[in-house]
C-alpha cells in the first residue's frame, strides 16, 4: 500500500471520526432545535398578537395622542387669540391710564386753579358778609326810622283827619248859624217892636241846643213828618250819654243833609226834631256830635 493511500486512508478515518464527532452534537442539537423553534414560533405568536395589541394600542394612544395634539392646538390658538384680546386690551387700558393721568394732570390743574379762586372767592364772601352785616345794621336803623315815621304819619294823618273834621264842622256850624240867624232875622220883622223890646227887657234862662264833649255816633232808625216838621229817631241814647237838646249832624258818607235836636231820650234810643234840612234824609244816614 502506498503511503498517498496510507495518508488518505488516515485522512478519511480521521474525517470520519471528526463526522461522527460533529454528527453527534448536529443530532442533538437538532432535536433541541425542534423544540426551541417550537417554543420560538409560539413566542414568536404571543410576540406578534403583544405586537398587534401593542400596535392598537400605540395606535389609540397615537389617536389620542393626535386629538390631544389637535385639541393643544385648538387651545393654543385660543391661548393666542386671548394672548393678542389681552395684550390689545393691554394696550387699550394703558391708553386708557394715559388718558387718565392726562386727565388726572388736568384736574390736579383745575383743582389748583378752583383752590385759588375758592380762595379768592372766601375773601369775596368775607368781605360780602361785612358788608352785609353793615347793611343789616343799616336796614334796621332804616326800618327803625320808617317805623317812627309811619307812626309819625299816621299820627300826622290821624291829626289831619282831626283836623278835617273839625274844619267840616265849623263850616257845617257856620253854615247852621248864619241859617238859623237869617231865620231869627226874619222872625224878629215880624215881631212887633213893642214886644220886641219887652223881650230884650226881660231877663231868664232859655233851653238851647248843645254839644257833647264826647263823639257820638249813630244812624236814623225811623223819619216821621208832623205839622210842617220832620222828626227822626237813631239808635242811641241815654247808655250813650246822650241828653235833651243834644245836637247831631246828620250825614251820608262825605254829604252833610242837615242838623237834629234831641227831644226825647230813652235807654237806647232817641228822637229829636230835624232843625235844618239840606238834603233828602233816609233811614240809615249817620248821626254824630261831639268829640272832635
Amino acid at each position: 500500500m502506498s503511503a498517498l493511500t496510507k495518508v488518505m486512508v488516515v485522512f478519511v478515518v480521521v474525517l470520519s471520526v471528526l463526522l461522527v464527532a460533529l454528527v453527534i452534537p448536529f443530532v442533538a442539537n437538532t432535536e433541541n432545535y425542534k423544540q426551541d423553534l417550537v417554543t420560538a414560533e409560539k413566542r414568536a405568536d404571543v410576540a406578534e398578537e403583544l405586537a398587534k395589541l401593542q400596535a392598537s394600542e400605540v395606535q389609540a394612544a397615537q389617536e389620542k395622542v393626535s386629538i390631544l395634539i389637535t385639541n393643544l392646538e385648538a387651545d393654543k390658538q385660543g391661548l393666542r387669540r386671548e394672548l393678542s384680546t389681552a395684550q390689545e386690551q393691554l394696550r387699550n387700558e394703558r391708553s386708557v391710564l394715559q388718558s387718565q393721568r392726562s386727565e388726572v394732570s388736568k384736574l390736579q390743574a383745575d383743582a389748583s386753579q378752583d383752590s385759588a379762586a375758592l380762595k379768592q372767592m372766601t375773601q369775596i364772601l368775607d368781605t360780602l358778609q361785612s358788608e352785609l352785616a353793615r347793611r343789616r345794621t343799616e336796614m334796621l336803623d332804616n326800618q327803625t326810622r320808617s317805623i317812627q315815621l309811619a307812626d309819625r304819619n299816621n299820627e300826622l294823618e290821624s291829626q289831619i283827619e282831626t283836623y278835617e273834621r273839625q274844619i267840616r264842622r265849623f263850616k257845617e256850624q257856620m253854615t247852621e248859624l248864619q241859617e238859623d240867624r237869617i231865620a231869627l232875622e226874619r222872625k224878629l220883622q215880624q215881631v212887633p217892636s213893642d214886644i220886641l223890646q219887652q223881650i230884650e227887657g226881660e231877663s231868664g234862662s232859655t233851653t238851647t241846643d248843645y254839644e257833647l264833649t264826647q263823639r257820638v255816633a249813630g244812624s236814623i232808625t225811623g223819619i216821621e213828618s208832623f205839622g210842617g216838621d220832620t222828626f227822626v229817631m237813631i239808635d242811641v241814647g241815654a247808655n250813650d250819654q246822650v241828653t235833651p237838646n243834644v245836637s247831631f249832624l246828620i250825614h251820608r258818607g262825605d254829604d252833610f243833609l242837615g242838623r237834629m235836636v234831641v227831644t226825647t231820650v230813652d235807654a237806647n234810643e232817641s228822637a229829636g226834631r230835624v232843625m235844618l234840612l239840606q238834603g233828602d234824609i233816609q233811614v240809615g244816614d249817620s248821626v254824630l256830635t261831639g268829640g272832635y
